[in-house]
């Protein structure tokens, strides 16, 4: 604190003291403490109550169109434009690969699949970082109860031919997720237009 912010303080509370002594015996000071007081507690309950209902609302699972701000209506053309000629392409599948300098275990990689010139899918695959993106509240290597819990039971499983990843997908919420080992090893958003998430031959 500053000398010149103590005098003001100072001022401040000598000048109350003195309106209180002048004024004790012609205002009814309990009352003038008392309404503000009681106005001010409803508006802290009124408050939480509020960040209460807003924290349970935002956390319940809703249809997700975008992801990597790749919104499942955009056009193959579209995806060149925003965000450039992907790293490698293997078909129908654009990848865009990606890795922080001088950051160990931090390659990470968006892909983004087409039916035609229409987005299939838009998926984020990588090692957990800091770096990951949330796709409503999850991430890499969450478990599946996890996923269980909050979107309940998938529309939709695919089981890869070796039985060991499987792949979850939500048709209602647009949402679909890669698991491995019973924790999340990718995951996005698909265009349910064109049918669940599958594993390929």
């Amino acid at each position: 604190m500053t000398i010149g912010t103590g005098i003001f303080l100072s001022s401040v509370v000598l000048s109350l003291v003195i309106i209180f002594i002048s004024t004790k015996d012609r205002w009814n000071w309990k009352r003038i403490i008392l309404w503000p007081t009681i106005v001010l507690l409803i508006l802290a309950v009124l408050g939480g109550i509020g960040a209460y209902v807003y924290s349970n609302i935002s956390k319940r699972p809703h249809i997700a169109d975008s992801f990597w701000d790749i919104s499942l209506n955009k056009k193959m053309a579209d995806i060149k434009f925003l965000k450039g000629e992907p790293t490698r392409i293997d078909k129908d599948n654009w990848f865009y690969e990606f890795k922080e300098s001088n950051v160990a275990d931090s390659d990470y990689t968006y892909g983004v699949a087409f039916r035609g010139d229409k987005i299939r899918s838009v998926l984020y695959f990588g090692p957990s970082s800091f770096y990951d993106p949330q796709l409503q509240d999850i991430k890499l290597n969450d478990p599946v109860e996890k996923i269980e819990s909050k979107f309940g039971k998938p529309s939709h499983v695919s089981i890869s031919k070796d039985q060991l990843m499987r792949m979850y997908s939500y048709s209602n919420y647009h949402v679909c997720f890669l698991l491995g080992q019973g924790k999340v090893a990718a995951y996005g958003i698909f265009n349910p237009a064109f049918g669940p998430m599958i594993f390929r031959e």
